[in-house]
């Protein structure tokens, strides 16, 4: 469990620095409890933590993995990006993991 989690952090790491090298903001969501997974619209993989999220149609919204977002970059201005954990909480989880 503890090297997925390192792995996690480190793609979220890089994921919202790449975010922030382009001027893009991810706005804080809070994972509520019980609520679903989610997974990508385009290639199905579970999305975690960071989320691109896509109005497709009137209130219909759906979610891309980070690389199915990035793979047109001319339309990543269009995605509204959430993030549901920090940074600090992801290395608070891997330190109990670690105890």
């Amino acid at each position: 469990l503890k090297p997925i989690l390192e792995q996690s952090l480190r793609k979220c790491f890089e994921c919202l620095t790449f975010l922030s090298e382009n001027e893009i903001v991810a706005d804080w969501r809070p994972r509520e409890q019980g609520e679903t997974t989610y997974y990508c619209h385009q290639c199905a993989i579970e999305v975690f933590n960071i989320l691109f999220s896509l109005e497709i149609k009137t209130s219909t919204t759906v979610v891309f993995c980070e690389e199915c977002a990035r793979a047109d970059p001319h339309t990543l201005d269009s995605f509204h990006v959430f993030q549901q954990l920090s940074i600090a909480q992801m290395k608070d989880m891997l330190k109990r993991i670690g105890k």
